[in-house]
C-alpha cells in the first residue's frame, strides 16, 4: 500500500505497519499475522515502503490514522532511531530502532539487542568475532558487551572498525582482527549482507574455527545461508537470521501488546512457507 492511502478505520483490536524495503517483506509480514492470530487479537497489518525523505511523513500518517504501531526494517532503522520522541530502554538504542508505537508521542525501541542477549544466553561468554560494522554490527557489539562477551572485530574497512571501537570504548574494548580470524572466539557472527545472495558467503577462516563455536548468521532467507550450512556439516550449533527475526518480532508484540508473544506459532509459520 502506498503510505498515502492509510486512513482511519474502525473495527480492529491493533492496525500495526511495517516499513521497509529490500526484505522478504511475505515471510516477516507471515510471523506478525500468525502471533495476532495466536492471540486471538483482530489485527490490520499493513505493509508501506516509503523513500527516506517521506519516512517521517509516512509514520506520522499511520499515528494519524489511528496505528498501534509499526515494525521497521532496513534502511529505515536509523531513521526511526531519530524520530522516536522518548526511547524505550535507551541504553540500548545505539542509533537505531525497528519498533515504534504511537501513543502521545511516537516512542522507539531496539529490539535486536534483547533478542540477540535471549538468544545467547545459553553459552557460556567468551570471545566472540564479529563481522561487519553497520548497524546490525551495533546491536550486535551491545548485545556481547551486556552479555558478559568480548569482542574481536573484522571489516573490509578497517576504519570502520576504529570508528566500532570509538563508539563503544565506554562499555569495553573492541579486538581489530585483520581477517575474519576466529581463533580462540567461542562465537562468530555475520553481521554483514553477504549471504544474502546465493552463493555468498563471508570470508570466516574455518581452519581456525573450533569445536563448539556456535555461528550466528543475521541474514534472513527462506533456506539456511551458505555460512549456516558450512557450519551444519562441521558439526556446530548455529544460530540463524529467522530465529533471531523471531525473537525481535515477539518482543516488539510484547511491547505492544502487553501479552505473551506465541514464539512456537510464530516459528511454525516459517515452517509453513
Amino acid at each position: 500500500m502506498n503510505w498515502r492511502d492509510v486512513r482511519a478505520r474502525e473495527g480492529f483490536d491493533y492496525r500495526i505497519g511495517f516499513i521497509s524495503q529490500g526484505v522478504d517483506n511475505e515471510m516477516v509480514l507471515g510471523v506478525y499475522r500468525s502471533a495476532f492470530k495466536e492471540l486471538g487479537l483482530n489485527a490490520e497489518i499493513i505493509e508501506i515502503e516509503p523513500d527516506a525523505p517521506e519516512f517521517d511523513e509516512a509514520v506520522h500518517q499511520l499515528k494519524d490514522s489511528g496505528f498501534r504501531a509499526a515494525a521497521v526494517g532496513n534502511p529505515h532503522k536509523v531513521l526511526a532511531a531519530r524520530i522516536g520522541e522518548k526511547f524505550f530502554m535507551a541504553r540500548e538504542s545505539v542509533g537505531v530502532a525497528n519498533a515504534l508505537m504511537f501513543e502521545t508521542d511516537i516512542y522507539a525501541r531496539n529490539t535486536e539487542v534483547t533478542a540477540l542477549i535471549n538468544t545467547i544466553a545459553p553459552f557460556e561468554p567468551g570471545k566472540a568475532l564479529v563481522m561487519g560494522t553497520g548497524q546490525v554490527a551495533r546491536s550486535v557489539c551491545m548485545a556481547l558487551f551486556q552479555a558478559g562477551w568480548k569482542i574481536r572485530s573484522w571489516n573490509r574497512n578497517a576504519m570502520k572498525t576504529r570508528v566500532l571501537q570509538t563508539t563503544f570504548k565506554r562499555y569495553g574494548e573492541i579486538e581489530l582482527a585483520t581477517s575474519a580470524d576466529p581463533s580462540g572466539c567461542r562465537l562468530a557472527v555475520n553481521a554483514t549482507p553477504v549471504g544474502a545472495k546465493a552463493g555468498e558467503m563471508p570470508p570466516l577462516v574455518w581452519n581456525h574455527v573450533v569445536p563448539k563455536t556456535v555461528i550466528c548468521d543475521l541474514v534472513i532467507r527462506r533456506v539456511p545461508t551458505e555460512l549456516l550450512r558450512a557450519a551444519a556439516l562441521r558439526g556446530l550449533k548455529t544460530i540463524g537470521g529467522r530465529e533471531l527475526m523471531v525473537e525481535q518480532a515477539a518482543l516488539a508484540i510484547e511491547w505492544w501488546t502487553g501479552s505473551d508473544a506465541p514464539r512456537e506459532a510464530m516459528k511454525a509459520s516459517l515452517i509453513a512457507r
